[in-house]
């Protein structure tokens, strides 16, 4: 699994977690350590969602529009109780660090209530623990939501340089919605189909 994914704001490059779930709870019950407890917990509220990622008419639906109704409470809840408790025990790591703002995702009552602020809190220690130009594109997406609009954008377009983004669809597709959300709706569906042609 890459060590940092797209996970929070844009998912969809893997919809179906339930087998590393399984997997991860077999390890945590061999080795109930804090880091595989952040792991597990990470998998659980990922895949809490999965009903809600696609329908018989749609092949994938962003976060923004899912229907939270569908997301497995019981999966949230063991997720969040296991993050808490792996924060307490052990040192930081980056799995404890995406749990947790996995968790901030999962436990909002809806798009419009997200603790932005906090989220880019999150990545603010995630990257000084790792950069990485995809954090970064995380981090950016979240300060947008959180109210800085223009300037968030504007270091979304720099990032275009960065070739570990130039084939990665979540960096397109976070830039589309940027541009829609400013109101350049009719550019962003260009852009759309120009990079899935």
């Amino acid at each position: 699994m890459p060590r940092h994914t797209s996970h929070n704001a844009y998912e969809g490059q893997a919809l179906t977690w339930q087998d590393l779930a399984l997997l991860a709870e077999l390890i945590h019950w061999m080795l109930p350590q804090p880091s595989v407890a952040g792991l597990l917990a990470l998998l659980l509220l990922h895949d809490s969602r999965r009903a809600a990622r696609s329908s018989h008419t749609h092949a994938y639906i962003p976060l923004k529009l899912q229907d939270r109704n569908l997301w497995a409470q019981n999966k949230i809840a063991r997720g969040t109780e296991l993050v808490k408790s792996a924060l307490i025990e052990g040192h930081l790591d980056t799995y404890k660090l995406q749990a947790s703002n996995s968790a901030v995702h999962s436990n909002s009552l809806s798009w419009e209530a997200m603790d932005w602020p906090q989220i880019v809190g999150l990545y603010d220690v995630l990257y000084a623990m790792g950069p990485s130009p995809i954090i970064l594109l995380n981090r950016y997406v979240a300060l947008f939501y959180a109210g800085s609009l223009n300037q968030s954008y504007q270091k979304v377009i720099e990032l275009e340089l960065e070739p570990q983004l130039r084939d990665y669809q979540p960096y397109h597709a976070a830039k589309a919605e940027m541009e829609a959300e400013l109101g350049n709706i009719a550019y962003a569906k260009a852009k759309a189909k120009a990079k899935a042609s």
